[in-house]
């Protein structure tokens, strides 16, 4: 049983990281850590959207942008290429 369990998550994380550099995984992973000063992941923070309509609000989403754009391992080509074809990702969801 444990045996198949780990051969699952192998073939999993195969299939999610296909074409995705180390940097890129290295990202990915940065993104399950704690949060400096918070009880949170960093996943967690960038998936909870600032409230309100002020200041701090605007701030919250510039700081969660920061975040990203700080990290270029998060930018992921979302086209594989399958011999001479290039395919977006919707199009190999339909598939």
């Amino acid at each position: 049983m444990a045996e198949a369990r780990e051969q699952a998550w192998g073939e999993t994380f195969d299939r999610l990281s296909l074409g995705l550099s180390d940097d890129q995984i290295s990202g990915l992973d940065r993104l399950l850590d704690m949060r400096e000063g918070s009880d949170v992941s960093t996943l967690a923070w960038l998936r909870t959207p600032p409230t309100g309509s002020g200041v701090l609000s605007v701030t919250g989403a510039v700081e969660r942008l920061d975040v990203l754009r700080s990290e270029g391992s998060f930018q992921v080509d979302q086209h594989v290429q399958y011999g001479s074809k290039i395919i977006p990702a919707t199009a190999r969801e339909a598939t």
